[in-house]
């Protein structure tokens, strides 16, 4: 008896680890999701920033470079990114959708991105 005993306390004990290793991971998926958020937002902040500064020329070609990324470029990214670690969860998945914003942050912050048409 005291066999089962021990048996049934370790299955509790592993599906206790279990569900803390679960809640870890929702709560780090769910901070990588603000991350994403936040650095979405800045990107945003740093389009207004640029484009305030740009010519008509400018804005045309800024406005398709940002567009080509936006609408594959990024998809591209994250979707490297996932494959590179190798694993499908919601962490990696927001933790690579947060790196790849941030990363493209990063490079808009770079002066020779916009060019001048001059």
């Amino acid at each position: 008896m005291r066999h089962a005993a021990r048996l049934l306390t370790a299955a509790l004990l592993g599906c206790g680890a279990a569900s803390a290793v679960a809640a870890d991971q929702t709560v780090a998926a769910w901070h990588a999701a603000l991350r994403a958020s936040s650095a979405q937002q800045a990107l945003s902040d740093r389009y207004t920033a640029i484009w305030s500064t740009l010519d008509a020329s400018q804005k045309a070609r800024f406005g398709a470079q940002e567009r080509a990324w936006l609408n594959e470029g990024r998809q591209q990214e994250q979707q490297a990114c996932v494959a590179g670690v190798g694993a499908r969860t919601e962490l990696v998945a927001r933790t690579c959708e947060a790196d790849v914003i941030e990363r493209h942050l990063g490079a808009l912050a770079a002066p020779q991105r916009v060019a001048s048409s001059r």
